[in-house]
Protein backbone atom coordinates (compact mmCIF):
# COMPACT_ATOMS: atom_id res chain seq x y z
CA UNK A 1 0.00 0.00 0.00
CA UNK A 2 1.59 3.16 -0.03
CA UNK A 3 1.01 4.86 -4.15
CA UNK A 4 0.44 6.86 -6.79
CA UNK A 5 -0.84 10.18 -8.39
CA UNK A 6 -2.22 11.46 -11.02
CA UNK A 7 -2.29 13.78 -14.13
CA UNK A 8 -5.39 15.55 -15.45
CA UNK A 9 -4.58 15.13 -18.98
CA UNK A 10 -3.68 11.22 -18.37
CA UNK A 11 -7.50 10.89 -19.55
CA UNK A 12 -7.65 10.42 -22.83
CA UNK A 13 -10.91 10.07 -24.62
CA UNK A 14 -8.98 9.17 -27.98
CA UNK A 15 -7.05 5.87 -26.29
CA UNK A 16 -8.67 2.51 -28.05
CA UNK A 17 -12.01 4.98 -28.87
CA UNK A 18 -12.92 1.60 -30.85
CA UNK A 19 -15.06 -0.81 -28.84
CA UNK A 20 -12.43 -3.63 -28.85
CA UNK A 21 -11.79 -4.16 -25.18
CA UNK A 22 -8.15 -3.27 -23.42
CA UNK A 23 -6.15 -6.42 -22.21
CA UNK A 24 -5.48 -7.20 -18.73
CA UNK A 25 -1.39 -6.57 -18.46
CA UNK A 26 0.80 -9.46 -16.75
CA UNK A 27 4.22 -8.04 -15.25
CA UNK A 28 6.96 -10.02 -17.05
CA UNK A 29 8.43 -11.04 -14.25
CA UNK A 30 8.62 -12.90 -10.59
CA UNK A 31 7.75 -11.37 -7.44
CA UNK A 32 7.72 -7.86 -8.78
CA UNK A 33 5.21 -6.50 -5.83
CA UNK A 34 4.35 -3.44 -7.80
CA UNK A 35 3.10 -0.68 -5.62
CA UNK A 36 2.34 2.42 -8.05
CA UNK A 37 1.25 2.82 -12.23
CA UNK A 38 0.92 5.10 -14.19
CA UNK A 39 -0.45 5.79 -18.30
CA UNK A 40 0.94 8.29 -20.70
CA UNK A 41 -1.65 9.83 -23.14
CA UNK A 42 -0.99 7.36 -25.88
CA UNK A 43 -1.85 4.21 -23.25
CA UNK A 44 1.74 3.72 -22.63
CA UNK A 45 1.79 1.82 -19.01
CA UNK A 46 4.46 2.16 -16.58
CA UNK A 47 4.51 0.43 -13.29
CA UNK A 48 7.03 0.51 -10.49
CA UNK A 49 8.04 -2.40 -7.72
CA UNK A 50 9.33 -3.01 -4.93
CA UNK A 51 12.33 -4.56 -6.74
CA UNK A 52 13.32 -0.98 -7.67
CA UNK A 53 12.42 -1.96 -11.54
CA UNK A 54 10.34 0.33 -13.93
CA UNK A 55 8.03 -2.04 -16.27
CA UNK A 56 6.55 -0.66 -19.43
CA UNK A 57 3.65 -1.99 -21.33
CA UNK A 58 3.01 -0.21 -24.80
CA UNK A 59 -0.08 0.59 -26.26
CA UNK A 60 -2.91 -2.43 -26.16
CA UNK A 61 0.14 -4.71 -25.17
CA UNK A 62 -1.07 -7.68 -22.59
CA UNK A 63 2.38 -7.42 -21.34
CA UNK A 64 4.46 -5.11 -19.78
CA UNK A 65 8.30 -5.56 -19.22
CA UNK A 66 11.20 -4.64 -17.71
CA UNK A 67 12.16 -1.22 -18.90
CA UNK A 68 14.34 0.75 -16.36
CA UNK A 69 16.73 -0.80 -13.72
CA UNK A 70 18.41 0.02 -10.56
CA UNK A 71 21.52 1.52 -11.51
CA UNK A 72 24.54 3.32 -9.25
CA UNK A 73 23.83 6.68 -11.26
CA UNK A 74 19.53 6.87 -10.96
CA UNK A 75 20.17 5.13 -7.19
CA UNK A 76 16.66 3.76 -7.74
CA UNK A 77 15.49 1.72 -4.32
CA UNK A 78 11.70 0.71 -3.84
CA UNK A 79 9.65 2.31 -5.95
CA UNK A 80 6.44 3.54 -4.19
CA UNK A 81 5.15 6.47 -6.96
CA UNK A 82 5.01 6.49 -10.83
CA UNK A 83 3.66 9.31 -12.52
CA UNK A 84 3.75 9.85 -16.49
CA UNK A 85 3.73 13.46 -17.59
CA UNK A 86 2.93 13.99 -21.34
CA UNK A 87 3.35 17.83 -21.10
CA UNK A 88 6.86 18.00 -19.89
CA UNK A 89 8.06 14.84 -21.35
CA UNK A 90 8.63 13.49 -17.93
CA UNK A 91 8.20 9.86 -16.09
CA UNK A 92 8.14 10.94 -12.41
CA UNK A 93 9.17 8.25 -9.58
CA UNK A 94 9.37 8.04 -5.83
CA UNK A 95 12.14 6.44 -4.64
CA UNK A 96 12.21 5.01 -1.55
CA UNK A 97 14.48 2.85 1.17
CA UNK A 98 12.36 -0.43 2.05
CA UNK A 99 13.27 -3.63 3.99
CA UNK A 100 11.11 -5.38 1.67
CA UNK A 101 13.14 -5.89 -1.16
CA UNK A 102 15.49 -8.49 -1.38
CA UNK A 103 18.61 -7.49 -0.48
CA UNK A 104 16.60 -4.51 1.59
CA UNK A 105 16.71 -1.09 -0.55
CA UNK A 106 19.40 1.13 1.55
CA UNK A 107 19.61 5.20 1.15
CA UNK A 108 17.43 8.19 0.82
CA UNK A 109 13.64 8.92 -0.27
CA UNK A 110 13.99 10.80 -3.70
CA UNK A 111 11.79 12.39 -6.47
CA UNK A 112 13.34 11.23 -9.41
CA UNK A 113 12.69 12.12 -12.86
CA UNK A 114 13.70 10.31 -16.35
CA UNK A 115 13.00 11.35 -20.34
CA UNK A 116 9.16 9.49 -20.52
CA UNK A 117 10.41 8.35 -23.82
CA UNK A 118 14.21 7.46 -23.92
CA UNK A 119 14.39 6.62 -19.89
CA UNK A 120 17.58 8.89 -20.04
CA UNK A 121 17.52 10.20 -16.36
CA UNK A 122 16.93 13.92 -15.79
CA UNK A 123 17.57 14.75 -12.23
CA UNK A 124 17.26 13.34 -8.88
CA UNK A 125 15.28 15.43 -5.75
CA UNK A 126 16.16 13.92 -2.44
CA UNK A 127 13.59 14.62 0.60
CA UNK A 128 14.82 17.11 3.30
CA UNK A 129 15.26 15.61 6.79
CA UNK A 130 13.94 13.98 8.67
CA UNK A 131 14.04 10.31 7.40
CA UNK A 132 11.32 10.37 4.79
CA UNK A 133 8.70 7.69 2.45
CA UNK A 134 8.17 9.06 -0.95
CA UNK A 135 5.03 7.91 -1.99
CA UNK A 136 3.03 9.54 -4.48
CA UNK A 137 2.71 12.92 -6.90
CA UNK A 138 0.76 14.76 -8.95
CA UNK A 139 1.11 17.65 -11.07
CA UNK A 140 0.02 20.91 -11.20
CA UNK A 141 -1.04 23.09 -14.48
CA UNK A 142 1.86 25.31 -13.76
CA UNK A 143 4.21 22.19 -13.52
CA UNK A 144 4.63 22.01 -9.92
CA UNK A 145 5.50 18.81 -8.40
CA UNK A 146 3.07 17.54 -4.82
CA UNK A 147 4.95 14.80 -3.46
CA UNK A 148 3.53 12.98 -0.28
CA UNK A 149 5.84 11.81 2.48
CA UNK A 150 4.22 8.88 4.34
CA UNK A 151 5.51 8.65 8.19
CA UNK A 152 5.80 12.91 8.44
CA UNK A 153 2.59 13.79 7.20
CA UNK A 154 3.92 16.29 4.75
CA UNK A 155 3.22 17.04 0.74
CA UNK A 156 6.29 18.60 -0.74
CA UNK A 157 6.40 20.51 -3.84
CA UNK A 158 9.09 20.62 -6.53
CA UNK A 159 8.58 24.24 -8.66
CA UNK A 160 8.97 23.93 -12.69
CA UNK A 161 13.32 24.26 -12.85
CA UNK A 162 13.58 24.11 -9.06
CA UNK A 163 16.38 22.55 -7.83
CA UNK A 164 15.73 21.15 -4.56
CA UNK A 165 12.03 20.28 -2.94
CA UNK A 166 10.22 22.80 -0.13
CA UNK A 167 7.91 21.91 2.17
CA UNK A 168 4.24 23.19 0.91
CA UNK A 169 2.48 20.99 3.79
CA UNK A 170 3.03 19.51 7.12
CA UNK A 171 0.30 18.34 9.63
CA UNK A 172 -0.56 15.73 12.00
CA UNK A 173 -3.44 15.09 10.22
CA UNK A 174 -1.52 14.20 6.91
CA UNK A 175 -0.47 11.47 8.91
CA UNK A 176 -0.54 8.41 6.90
CA UNK A 177 -0.85 10.25 3.15
CA UNK A 178 -0.42 7.99 0.30
CA UNK A 179 -2.40 9.08 -2.92
CA UNK A 180 -2.17 12.66 -4.13
CA UNK A 181 -4.57 13.84 -6.98
CA UNK A 182 -5.53 16.98 -8.37
CA UNK A 183 -9.41 17.80 -9.88
CA UNK A 184 -9.68 18.88 -13.34
CA UNK A 185 -10.51 22.22 -11.87
CA UNK A 186 -6.77 22.57 -9.53
CA UNK A 187 -8.27 21.24 -6.10
CA UNK A 188 -6.19 19.17 -4.47
CA UNK A 189 -7.18 15.71 -2.77
CA UNK A 190 -5.42 13.28 -0.58
CA UNK A 191 -5.92 9.72 1.01
CA UNK A 192 -4.94 8.39 4.21
CA UNK A 193 -3.75 4.61 3.61
CA UNK A 194 -3.54 4.11 7.71
CA UNK A 195 -6.72 5.60 8.63
CA UNK A 196 -9.16 5.26 5.80
CA UNK A 197 -9.98 9.13 4.89
CA UNK A 198 -10.19 11.33 2.07
CA UNK A 199 -8.98 14.81 2.32
CA UNK A 200 -8.66 18.48 0.76
CA UNK A 201 -5.61 19.98 0.92
CA UNK A 202 -6.75 24.05 -0.26
CA UNK A 203 -4.52 26.03 -1.99
CA UNK A 204 -4.07 29.75 -1.90
CA UNK A 205 -3.64 32.35 -4.24
CA UNK A 206 0.01 32.79 -3.39
CA UNK A 207 0.48 28.96 -3.97
CA UNK A 208 0.62 27.79 -0.06
CA UNK A 209 -1.15 25.62 2.04
CA UNK A 210 -5.03 26.51 3.03
CA UNK A 211 -7.53 24.70 4.88
CA UNK A 212 -7.36 20.75 5.16
CA UNK A 213 -10.71 19.46 5.01
CA UNK A 214 -11.88 15.89 5.67
CA UNK A 215 -14.43 14.65 3.22
CA UNK A 216 -17.26 12.57 4.55
CA UNK A 217 -17.52 9.28 2.15
CA UNK A 218 -20.78 7.44 1.44
CA UNK A 219 -18.88 4.17 2.12
CA UNK A 220 -16.34 2.73 4.57
CA UNK A 221 -12.76 3.00 2.81
CA UNK A 222 -9.98 0.30 2.91
CA UNK A 223 -6.44 1.51 2.72
CA UNK A 224 -7.15 3.87 0.17
CA UNK A 225 -4.06 4.01 -1.69
CA UNK A 226 -3.57 4.94 -5.80
CA UNK A 227 -5.56 7.96 -6.53
CA UNK A 228 -6.29 8.63 -10.55
CA UNK A 229 -8.10 11.79 -12.20
CA UNK A 230 -10.97 10.51 -14.74
CA UNK A 231 -12.43 13.84 -15.24
CA UNK A 232 -13.26 17.48 -13.26
CA UNK A 233 -14.02 16.10 -9.86
CA UNK A 234 -14.42 12.36 -10.37
CA UNK A 235 -11.74 9.92 -9.84
CA UNK A 236 -10.23 6.36 -9.51
CA UNK A 237 -9.10 5.12 -6.36
CA UNK A 238 -7.34 1.87 -5.19
CA UNK A 239 -8.68 0.46 -1.79
CA UNK A 240 -5.84 -1.95 -0.64
CA UNK A 241 -6.91 -3.73 2.07
CA UNK A 242 -10.62 -3.85 0.57
CA UNK A 243 -9.78 -5.20 -2.61
CA UNK A 244 -11.40 -2.99 -5.02
CA UNK A 245 -11.16 -0.16 -7.52
CA UNK A 246 -13.66 2.72 -6.99
CA UNK A 247 -15.31 5.69 -9.44
CA UNK A 248 -15.26 8.27 -6.53
CA UNK A 249 -17.19 11.38 -7.36
CA UNK A 250 -16.26 14.63 -5.16
CA UNK A 251 -19.37 17.51 -4.58
CA UNK A 252 -18.53 19.71 -1.83
CA UNK A 253 -16.89 17.77 1.31
CA UNK A 254 -18.51 14.73 0.29
CA UNK A 255 -17.37 11.78 -1.48
CA UNK A 256 -19.71 9.34 -3.76
CA UNK A 257 -18.36 6.20 -3.87
CA UNK A 258 -18.73 3.45 -6.67
CA UNK A 259 -17.43 0.27 -7.19
CA UNK A 260 -16.26 -0.91 -9.93
CA UNK A 261 -14.01 -3.74 -9.34
CA UNK A 262 -14.19 -6.03 -6.06
CA UNK A 263 -12.02 -9.34 -5.48
CA UNK A 264 -8.19 -8.01 -6.25
CA UNK A 265 -5.62 -8.79 -4.47
CA UNK A 266 -4.38 -5.82 -2.17
CA UNK A 267 -4.59 -3.24 -5.18
CA UNK A 268 -2.10 -0.46 -4.84
CA UNK A 269 -2.86 1.53 -8.04
CA UNK A 270 -5.03 2.84 -10.92
CA UNK A 271 -4.99 4.32 -13.85
CA UNK A 272 -6.92 5.56 -17.00
CA UNK A 273 -6.56 4.45 -20.38
CA UNK A 274 -9.41 5.81 -21.98
CA UNK A 275 -12.56 4.64 -20.96
CA UNK A 276 -10.95 1.47 -19.29
CA UNK A 277 -9.72 2.00 -15.80
CA UNK A 278 -6.22 -0.43 -14.82
CA UNK A 279 -6.53 -2.04 -11.21
CA UNK A 280 -3.07 -3.19 -10.06
CA UNK A 281 -2.74 -5.98 -8.02
CA UNK A 282 0.16 -5.48 -5.84
CA UNK A 283 -0.48 -8.80 -3.17
CA UNK A 284 1.85 -6.89 -0.49
CA UNK A 285 0.68 -9.54 1.89
CA UNK A 286 2.76 -12.21 0.38
CA UNK A 287 5.51 -9.85 1.48
CA UNK A 288 4.19 -9.01 5.10
CA UNK A 289 1.36 -11.28 6.44
CA UNK A 290 2.88 -13.84 8.23
CA UNK A 291 0.06 -16.39 6.79
CA UNK A 292 0.99 -15.65 3.23
CA UNK A 293 4.68 -15.11 3.43
CA UNK A 294 6.64 -17.26 1.60
CA UNK A 295 3.94 -19.09 -0.33
CA UNK A 296 4.28 -18.35 -4.41
CA UNK A 297 2.37 -14.86 -5.46
CA UNK A 298 1.68 -16.26 -8.79
CA UNK A 299 1.56 -13.02 -11.62
CA UNK A 300 0.63 -9.90 -11.23
CA UNK A 301 -1.75 -8.48 -13.43
CA UNK A 302 -3.10 -5.08 -14.14
CA UNK A 303 -6.69 -5.74 -15.02
CA UNK A 304 -9.04 -3.79 -17.36
CA UNK A 305 -11.92 -2.62 -15.99
CA UNK A 306 -14.59 -0.45 -18.18
CA UNK A 307 -15.79 2.39 -16.64
CA UNK A 308 -19.22 1.19 -17.17
CA UNK A 309 -18.50 -1.45 -15.31
CA UNK A 310 -20.15 -2.41 -11.56
CA UNK A 311 -19.82 -4.82 -9.08
CA UNK A 312 -23.18 -6.64 -10.05
CA UNK A 313 -21.80 -6.62 -14.10
CA UNK A 314 -19.69 -9.35 -12.92
CA UNK A 315 -19.90 -13.06 -14.64
CA UNK A 316 -20.53 -15.78 -12.07
CA UNK A 317 -16.89 -16.97 -12.48
CA UNK A 318 -15.78 -13.22 -12.15
CA UNK A 319 -18.07 -13.00 -8.85
CA UNK A 320 -16.76 -16.48 -7.69
CA UNK A 321 -13.07 -15.15 -7.73
CA UNK A 322 -14.14 -11.67 -6.54
CA UNK A 323 -15.95 -13.62 -3.43
CA UNK A 324 -13.23 -15.94 -2.83
CA UNK A 325 -10.17 -13.11 -3.01
CA UNK A 326 -12.73 -10.89 -0.51
CA UNK A 327 -12.80 -13.20 1.52
CA UNK A 328 -8.62 -13.98 1.76
CA UNK A 329 -8.23 -10.36 1.57
CA UNK A 330 -10.83 -10.01 4.56
CA UNK A 331 -9.14 -12.07 6.60
CA UNK A 332 -6.12 -10.63 6.50
CA UNK A 333 -7.03 -7.06 6.50
CA UNK A 334 -6.20 -6.30 10.26
CA UNK A 335 -3.05 -7.74 9.74
CA UNK A 336 -2.12 -5.74 6.99
CA UNK A 337 -2.88 -2.72 7.81
CA UNK A 338 -0.34 -3.36 11.34
CA UNK A 339 1.58 -4.66 9.22
CA UNK A 340 1.50 -1.32 6.75
CA UNK A 341 2.25 0.96 9.99
CA UNK A 342 5.27 -1.87 10.64
CA UNK A 343 6.76 -1.23 7.32
CA UNK A 344 6.47 2.67 7.36
CA UNK A 345 8.08 2.92 10.78
CA UNK A 346 10.92 0.36 9.76
CA UNK A 347 11.67 2.56 6.66
CA UNK A 348 11.24 5.59 8.84
CA UNK A 349 14.15 3.30 10.90
CA UNK A 350 16.39 2.43 8.05
CA UNK A 351 16.69 6.30 6.34
CA UNK A 352 17.06 7.55 9.90
CA UNK A 353 20.16 5.83 10.32
CA UNK A 354 21.37 6.98 6.99
CA UNK A 355 20.84 10.09 8.04
CA UNK A 356 22.59 9.79 11.14
CA UNK A 357 25.32 8.43 9.60
CA UNK A 358 25.64 11.26 7.35
CA UNK A 359 25.53 13.60 10.43
CA UNK A 360 28.76 12.05 11.88
CA UNK A 361 30.53 12.38 9.09
CA UNK A 362 29.74 15.78 9.05
CA UNK A 363 30.49 16.07 12.56
CA UNK A 364 33.92 14.53 12.30
CA UNK A 365 35.17 16.30 9.05
CA UNK A 366 33.98 19.67 11.25
CA UNK A 367 36.32 18.48 14.08
CA UNK A 368 39.14 18.23 11.15
CA UNK A 369 38.58 22.05 9.72
CA UNK A 370 38.62 23.27 12.88
CA UNK A 371 41.96 21.83 14.53
CA UNK A 372 43.25 22.78 11.05
CA UNK A 373 43.24 26.42 11.46
CA UNK A 374 43.20 26.55 15.59
CA UNK A 375 39.59 26.72 16.38
CA UNK A 376 40.51 24.79 19.68
CA UNK A 377 36.98 25.55 21.09
CA UNK A 378 34.94 25.14 18.43
CA UNK A 379 36.55 21.44 17.78
CA UNK A 380 36.04 20.79 21.59
CA UNK A 381 32.49 21.89 21.76
CA UNK A 382 31.93 18.99 19.52
CA UNK A 383 32.45 16.11 22.23
CA UNK A 384 30.33 15.03 24.79
CA UNK A 385 31.26 16.35 28.12
CA UNK A 386 32.67 12.60 29.24
CA UNK A 387 34.13 11.98 26.32
CA UNK A 388 37.78 10.37 25.66
CA UNK A 389 40.44 11.54 23.60
CA UNK A 390 43.50 9.01 22.87
CA UNK A 391 46.47 9.15 20.71
CA UNK A 392 48.93 6.58 20.28
CA UNK A 393 50.81 5.62 23.18
CA UNK A 394 50.14 8.95 24.90
CA UNK A 395 47.22 7.25 27.00
CA UNK A 396 43.90 8.96 27.67
CA UNK A 397 42.90 12.43 28.48
CA UNK A 398 39.30 12.48 29.65
CA UNK A 399 36.54 15.33 29.55
CA UNK A 400 35.52 18.17 27.71
CA UNK A 401 37.52 20.42 29.54
CA UNK A 402 40.79 18.25 29.03
CA UNK A 403 40.12 17.44 25.87
CA UNK A 404 40.49 21.44 25.01
CA UNK A 405 43.82 21.56 26.53
CA UNK A 406 44.78 18.76 24.60
CA UNK A 407 44.28 20.30 21.45
CA UNK A 408 45.71 23.71 22.73
CA UNK A 409 48.85 21.92 23.30
CA UNK A 410 49.13 19.88 20.54
CA UNK A 411 48.87 23.13 18.60
CA UNK A 412 51.92 25.04 20.03
CA UNK A 413 50.31 26.17 23.05
CA UNK A 414 48.35 28.95 20.75
CA UNK A 415 45.55 29.72 22.45
CA UNK A 416 43.32 30.59 19.50
CA UNK A 417 40.66 30.85 17.81
CA UNK A 418 43.27 30.75 14.46
CA UNK A 419 46.63 30.09 14.46
CA UNK A 420 50.27 31.92 14.85
CA UNK A 421 51.64 33.28 11.68
CA UNK A 422 53.25 30.75 8.84
CA UNK A 423 51.76 27.85 10.82
CA UNK A 424 50.59 24.75 9.03
CA UNK A 425 48.21 22.10 10.60
CA UNK A 426 45.92 20.48 7.59
CA UNK A 427 44.70 16.76 9.45
CA UNK A 428 42.01 15.72 6.34
CA UNK A 429 39.76 13.65 7.39
CA UNK A 430 38.94 10.95 4.61
CA UNK A 431 37.82 7.44 4.02
CA UNK A 432 34.98 6.90 6.54
CA UNK A 433 33.07 3.67 7.32
CA UNK A 434 30.51 4.48 9.33
CA UNK A 435 28.05 2.34 11.01
CA UNK A 436 25.10 3.68 13.40
CA UNK A 437 23.66 1.43 15.97
CA UNK A 438 20.23 -0.03 15.49
CA UNK A 439 18.51 2.17 18.29
CA UNK A 440 19.56 5.34 16.68
CA UNK A 441 21.83 6.11 19.78
CA UNK A 442 25.20 5.56 19.06
CA UNK A 443 27.98 5.11 16.14
CA UNK A 444 31.33 4.59 15.42
CA UNK A 445 33.36 5.48 12.99
CA UNK A 446 37.10 4.52 11.06
CA UNK A 447 38.69 7.49 8.87
CA UNK A 448 42.02 8.29 7.63
CA UNK A 449 44.00 10.79 8.97
CA UNK A 450 46.46 12.89 6.31
CA UNK A 451 48.43 15.58 8.13
CA UNK A 452 50.42 18.63 6.25
CA UNK A 453 52.09 19.85 9.15
CA UNK A 454 54.76 22.70 9.30
CA UNK A 455 56.21 26.58 10.14
CA UNK A 456 56.96 28.65 7.56
CA UNK A 457 60.66 28.65 6.55
CA UNK A 458 61.18 26.72 9.38
CA UNK A 459 60.09 23.10 8.95
CA UNK A 460 57.33 21.15 7.11
CA UNK A 461 56.39 17.30 7.62
CA UNK A 462 53.84 14.57 6.57
CA UNK A 463 51.66 13.03 9.37
CA UNK A 464 49.37 9.76 8.52
CA UNK A 465 47.31 7.66 10.76
CA UNK A 466 44.07 6.03 11.84
CA UNK A 467 40.85 6.96 13.70
CA UNK A 468 38.83 4.25 15.38
CA UNK A 469 35.97 6.40 17.16
CA UNK A 470 32.85 6.26 18.78
CA UNK A 471 30.38 8.97 18.81
CA UNK A 472 26.54 9.59 20.67
CA UNK A 473 23.19 11.10 20.05
CA UNK A 474 22.55 13.36 23.20
CA UNK A 475 19.54 15.28 22.82
CA UNK A 476 18.92 14.67 19.20
CA UNK A 477 22.64 15.99 18.43
CA UNK A 478 25.76 14.04 17.42
CA UNK A 479 28.65 14.41 19.88
CA UNK A 480 32.11 12.65 19.57
CA UNK A 481 32.00 10.47 22.24
CA UNK A 482 35.48 9.34 22.03
CA UNK A 483 38.67 9.37 19.63
CA UNK A 484 41.67 7.10 19.36
CA UNK A 485 44.12 8.06 16.83
CA UNK A 486 46.62 5.55 15.81
CA UNK A 487 49.13 7.75 14.14
CA UNK A 488 51.30 5.49 11.96
CA UNK A 489 54.27 7.99 11.11
CA UNK A 490 55.01 11.69 11.30
CA UNK A 491 58.03 12.39 8.60
CA UNK A 492 60.37 15.01 7.55
CA UNK A 493 58.31 16.62 4.20
CA UNK A 494 62.54 16.65 2.99
CA UNK A 495 63.39 12.77 2.48
CA UNK A 496 60.02 11.50 3.10
CA UNK A 497 59.26 8.17 5.79
CA UNK A 498 62.17 6.87 3.90
CA UNK A 499 63.86 8.55 6.27
CA UNK A 500 62.17 6.80 9.43
CA UNK A 501 63.67 4.02 11.52
CA UNK A 502 62.31 1.86 14.15
CA UNK A 503 61.07 3.48 17.34
CA UNK A 504 63.25 2.32 20.64
CA UNK A 505 61.61 2.55 23.87
CA UNK A 506 59.26 4.70 25.07
CA UNK A 507 57.59 7.15 22.19
CA UNK A 508 55.46 9.35 23.86
CA UNK A 509 54.92 12.83 22.39
CA UNK A 510 56.76 15.46 24.05
CA UNK A 511 52.97 16.52 24.30
CA UNK A 512 52.07 13.83 26.22
CA UNK A 513 55.11 14.37 28.38
CA UNK A 514 54.60 17.66 29.28
CA UNK A 515 50.89 17.05 29.24
CA UNK A 516 50.31 13.80 30.85
CA UNK A 517 46.99 11.86 29.96
CA UNK A 518 44.11 10.97 32.88
CA UNK A 519 44.86 7.19 32.20
CA UNK A 520 47.09 4.80 30.78
CA UNK A 521 47.13 3.99 26.66
CA UNK A 522 44.56 1.02 26.20
CA UNK A 523 46.58 -0.41 23.51
CA UNK A 524 50.50 -0.36 23.02
CA UNK A 525 52.17 -1.25 19.82
CA UNK A 526 55.04 0.46 17.40
CA UNK A 527 54.64 2.86 14.46
CA UNK A 528 56.07 2.74 10.89
CA UNK A 529 58.16 0.64 9.66
CA UNK A 530 56.15 -1.89 12.00
CA UNK A 531 53.23 -2.66 11.11
CA UNK A 532 50.47 -2.33 12.94
CA UNK A 533 46.59 -2.63 12.07
CA UNK A 534 44.10 -0.95 14.36
CA UNK A 535 41.48 -3.20 14.54
CA UNK A 536 37.96 -2.71 12.75
CA UNK A 537 35.10 -2.05 14.79
CA UNK A 538 33.17 -3.57 11.91
CA UNK A 539 32.42 -6.68 10.01
CA UNK A 540 33.87 -7.68 6.58
CA UNK A 541 30.39 -6.23 4.34
CA UNK A 542 30.96 -9.47 2.42
CA UNK A 543 32.27 -12.59 4.29
CA UNK A 544 30.49 -11.11 7.81
CA UNK A 545 33.67 -12.49 9.75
Amino acid sequence: MLRVALLSFVFCAGVNASSKPLPDVVIDDTNVYPESMSAARDGTLYIGSMKGIIFRATPGSPKAEPWIQPTPENGLLSLLGVLADDRSGTLWICSAPTPLRNPPAVGISALVAFDLKTGSLQGTYPFPAPASVCNDITIADDGTAYVSDTPNGRILKLARGAKSLEIFAQDERLKGIDGLVLSGDGVLYANIVTRGLLLRVDRTADGSVGEITQLTTSAPLGAPDGFRLIEKRTFLLAEGSAGRVDEVTIDGDHAEVRILRAGLISPPAVTLVGRTAYGLEGKIGYLIDPKLKGQDPGQFIAHAIPLDASVAALSDGEASRAAEAKSRSARADSARIAALEAKVAALSAEAGRLEDANAVRKLQRAFGYYVDKGYWQEASDLFAEDATFETGVDGVYVGKARIHQLLVHQGGGHEGPGLPYGQMNHHMQLQPVVHVAADGHSAKGRWRELALLGQFQQSAAWGDGIYENEYVKEDGVWKIKSVHYYPNFVAPYKGGWVTLGPVSGDWKSDIAKSFPADRPPTVTYEPYPNVYTPPFHYKNPVTER
